[in-house]
């Protein structure tokens, strides 16, 4: 079954299928008489189209399941070609989707249930009774505990050679986590087991802290297609297999956290909340990377983009960064600006989380800019100045760390670039 985020953008769902499964962009092209390269780009902007290429891609996973979300399915079903190869369809949470992949619920009744078209009217009846059948059940993971793939910290520390405080440094960074397992926390002996090149793991461990822990023990033990039908714990050894199994498991980290910029103008007469944004973009970054970073690749990054076109800058704007995690409701704001644009000056206020004020002012290469434009140069602005801060916290080693992503020497100060 291949496990896809349901939350996702469905573009980002199409794009989550061709990685995780190791399909080949380049048989998808030839089906659709198209180049690789036309092919993603088409993935990325045309929703009918991609639609569509759906069918193709349910064959190219041996029929497999396609999840993508509810509000598609009967378009899906309908643009199918009609042969009768027509795949089951779930629109389940990602916390259902990991559960049906745990217990090999694939072709329970209450699965099939949530994928018919009647799924809507009693899906609040469904969620019960499959959360008061899982509850009635052991624990997925009580299994591994009895036949010690999952250990105490004690056992984890003394096969190790560890102490307390290097063990709580391992598991702060990323190298070692827990599973919450009948309200104890147990860990994974592979993390200590001294046949591993434990060095290359926990580093591969650190590169997926975005992901649940349940879900980092599946993907460090479990076989993958797009890794040639191999655990990235067999992958450890080789130089070249291991410096592919980091790229990709980069990739993987990186669908669990989305980075999003929303624009909206200044000068609306609703509420921010109730208005509609005159542009949103958004990248599945490592929420670890700097905040600004994260921010530019987001608005650079091609499609995922609403409307597909850039609109023109407006005189007054307010840019909002946000992030969005999966599985979880709503967002996290990380940075708001209020931006006013006097021909090519572009005058900025960033609000800062604990409620500081921190102006910029710089001029635009261009005349008429993009909101696009605009963004891209702030970030790049805010980019340089917080690394310069940084170069002269090192220095002089003060005690005041970053206010919502931005290192500042005073409450208010301005910047010309």
């Amino acid at each position: 079954m291949v496990c896809v985020n349901s939350r996702l953008p469905f573009f980002k769902q199409v794009d989550a299928l061709i990685f995780q499964r190791g399909i080949i962009v380049e048989d998808l092209a030839k089906r659709a008489d198209m180049t690789p390269d036309q092919l993603k780009e088409t993935l990325r902007s045309e929703h009918d189209v991609a639609i569509s290429t759906l069918n193709s891609l349910a064959a190219a996973l041996d029929s497999e399941w396609v999840l993508v979300p509810r509000e598609h399915l009967t378009a899906v079903r309908r643009l199918l070609d009609g042969s009768g190869a027509v795949p089951d369809f779930a629109a389940l949470s990602a916390a259902e989707l990991y559960l049906a992949t745990r217990l090999g619920a694939r072709d329970s009744e209450a699965v099939n249930e949530a994928a018919s078209d009647n799924a809507p009217v009693h899906r609040q009846k469904n969620q019960n009774d499959k959360k008061a059948k899982l509850d009635s059940e052991t624990d997925p993971h009580a299994d591994l505990v009895k036949s010690g793939a999952l250990i105490s910290e004690e056992s984890l520390r003394k096969q190790l050679g560890i102490s307390a405080t290097r063990m709580e440094a391992l598991v702060s960074d990323g190298s070692i986590f827990a599973l919450d397992v009948d309200s104890r926390k147990v860990y994974p002996a592979i993390l200590c087991n001294s046949a591993l090149c434990l060095d290359r793991l926990w580093k591969i461990a650190k590169v997926i802290v975005p992901a649940p822990p349940a879900m980092r023990l599946d993907f460090l033990t479990q076989a993958c297609a797009a890794l040639e039908d191999r655990a990235p714990v067999d992958l450890l050894d080789d130089d070249r297999d291991y410096k592919q199994l980091r790229a990709y498991a980069k990739g993987w980290a990186s669908e669990f956290s989305r980075t999003a910029v929303v624009v909206w103008d200044a000068d609306t007469r609703e509420e921010l909340s109730l208005a509609k944004p005159i542009y949103t973009c958004s990248a599945a970054l490592d929420p670890r990377r700097p905040l600004w970073r994260r921010a530019l690749i987001a608005i650079r990054a091609p499609g995922y983009t609403q409307p597909v076109e850039a609109p023109p800058a407006l005189a007054s704007m307010v840019i909002v960064v946000e992030r969005a995690v999966a599985g979880q409701e709503g967002t996290v704001p990380e940075a708001g600006f209020v931006c006013h644009l006097r021909g090519r000056i572009l005058a900025t206020t960033v609000h800062a989380s604990d409620g500081a004020e921190i102006s910029h002012e710089m001029k635009l290469t261009t005349k008429q800019p993009t909101v696009v434009d605009v963004a891209d140069a702030l970030f790049t602005l805010l980019g340089k100045v917080n690394r310069r801060a940084d170069l002269a916290t090192s220095k002089v080693r003060t005690k005041k760390g970053p206010v919502a992503g931005l290192k500042k020497t005073s409450s208010r100060r301005r910047h010309k670039g």
